[in-house]
C-alpha cells in the first residue's frame, strides 16, 4: 500500500501575552528601528529565522549602535548646478564640450576650492602616464586600453573624464543618501 505521509503543517500562534511584549519590545527601539524590528520579529514568527533579530538583541543589551542622520557632503546648490549641467543627459560621457567645460567649474569650485591650476597640474600628470602606457606598447594590456580611452577623451572634450564621472555620481549619490539613517561607527 503505497499512502501519502500527511504532515500538517502547524502555524505559529501567538498569545496575547506574546502580542502584548512584541509591541513593547517594538515600542522599546528608536523610531527610525522600529518599523526594522517588526518586520524581523514578523520574519521570525513566519520562518523562524532570528538572524534579523540581533538589533533588537543588542538594544535590549544596551549596547546598541547610536543612529545618525546622514548629512550631505555636497550643498544643494552643489546639487542643482550639476543637475542643469547634466539637464536631459544620463552621463558625464554624453556632455557637450562646453557642459564638459562647467562641469570642470562646478568640480574645481567644490573639491579644489577654486584652484584650477592643481586641476591643470593633476591632469597634466595623468596625460603624461597615458602617454607613457601607450608609448609602452603593450597594446593588449588593459592600462593600455584605459589609457588610449582617456586620452580619445582629452582630444575630445579637453579633459579626461574619469575624475568628473566620479565626482558627479558622488554628488548625485549624495542627494538621494541625505536625511536617511547610518549607524554611527564609533571612533
Amino acid at each position: 500500500m503505497h499512502g501519502h505521509l500527511c504532515i500538517p503543517l502547524s502555524k505559529k500562534q501567538m498569545s496575547s501575552d506574546g502580542s502584548l511584549i512584541m509591541h513593547n519590545d517594538i515600542n522599546s527601539v528608536p523610531n527610525e528601528m522600529q518599523s526594522e524590528v517588526r518586520n524581523a520579529l514578523n520574519r521570525w514568527l513566519d520562518n523562524g529565522s532570528d538572524t534579523d533579530l540581533s538589533y533588537l538583541y543588542l538594544f535590549q543589551q544596551g549596547k546598541a549602535p547610536k543612529m545618525a542622520t546622514v548629512k550631505p557632503k555636497y550643498s544643494n546648490e552643489v546639487y542643482k548646478s550639476l543637475r542643469d549641467i547634466m539637464f536631459g543627459v544620463d552621463s558625464v560621457y554624453n556632455l557637450t564640450k562646453g557642459e564638459v567645460k562647467n562641469l570642470v567649474e562646478l568640480y574645481v569650485q567644490t573639491e579644489l576650492n577654486g584652484d584650477i591650476d592643481e586641476y591643470n597640474k593633476a591632469n597634466e600628470r595623468r596625460i603624461a602616464k597615458y602617454k607613457e602606457a601607450i608609448e609602452s606598447g603593450r597594446t593588449n594590456s588593459m592600462y593600455y586600453k584605459i589609457a588610449e580611452r582617456n586620452l580619445e577623451e582629452v582630444k575630445k572634450y579637453g579633459y579626461p573624464l574619469s575624475s568628473l564621472k566620479t565626482f558627479a555620481d558622488d554628488v548625485q549619490r549624495d542627494k538621494t543618501k541625505q536625511g536617511s539613517k547610518n549607524i554611527q561607527k564609533d571612533s
